[in-house]
C-alpha cells in the first residue's frame, strides 16, 4: 500500500536523510496477468564512504 508506506517512512527518511533527498523509485503491483508469472528487481545500492 503505497499510500501507507509514505506516511509511515517521511519521518523516517527525515530523520536519516535530512535535507537531503536522493533519488527512489516506488512501484505497487496487485497482481500479475498470469499467477504463475514471477517480478525481478533488481537494485542497487552505493554507500558514501
Amino acid at each position: 500500500d503505497i499510500a501507507e508506506f509514505t506516511s509511515q517512512s517521511s519521518d523516517i527518511l527525515k530523520k536519516y536523510l535530512g535535507s537531503h533527498q536522493p533519488a527512489c523509485t516506488l512501484v505497487e503491483i496487485s497482481k500479475l496477468i498470469h499467477p504463475e508469472q514471477l517480478l525481478e528487481i533488481t537494485i542497487t545500492a552505493v554507500k558514501a564512504s
